[in-house]
């Protein structure tokens, strides 16, 4: 399969779109797929999007030429929650993604513009909210990469899921919710 063909013992999801005003900017996730290839060498990066982005998303990473980040066309659901399923980790704004990765119990790093009531359920997630009245694609680079450092460098399941809410308005501040 993918995953053994790139020598990877696992792999995350890196899902790069939602409705505009809930993405990250494109830039933005190359740039963070690029940073695990050359930190986390044993994971693979799966990206994912709507099927229509496909030859788009396919013909940057082309260009970018990022070790191990592959582009995986999920036509429906089920390729979706299957693929959810094996992941280590699912980067994703607030689609529902979230909520199949929840329903796997997989950890998420997630972008939402608040910190509302559907955000990831019984699950290690790490909540990044940009400042009020901003988009999503405002959120800086450096936070999603302590959000990646911080879900990756936790080897061991804790008995109760923690959710770490980060805001851009005061980032050092970090709500935690078990």
């Amino acid at each position: 399969g993918i995953i053994s063909e790139m020598y990877c013992s696992r792999y995350l999801i890196l899902n790069v779109d939602a409705p505009t005003f809930k993405k990250w900017t494109m830039e933005n996730n190359l740039d963070i797929a690029e940073f695990i290839s050359t930190h986390y060498f044993d994971i693979a990066i799966i990206i994912t999007s709507l099927p229509e982005n496909e030859a788009f998303i396919a013909g940057l990473l082309r260009e970018r030429k990022i070790a191990r980040a592959r582009y995986f066309r999920t036509p429906d659901i089920h390729t979706m929650t299957a693929l959810i399923r094996y992941s280590s980790l699912v980067i994703t704004p607030d689609t529902s993604i979230v909520h199949l990765a929840s329903a796997e119990n997989k950890p998420v790093i997630a972008f939402y513009l608040t910190a509302g009531e559907w955000l990831p359920y019984n699950i290690d997630s790490y909540i990044i909210i940009p400042k009020v009245g901003e988009s999503i694609s405002t959120i800086p680079f450096n936070l999603v990469k302590n959000g990646v450092e911080a879900m990756l460098s936790e080897k061991q399941k804790r008995t109760t899921p923690t959710v770490r809410i980060i805001r851009c308005d005061n980032p050092d501040n970090v709500e935690i919710r078990s």
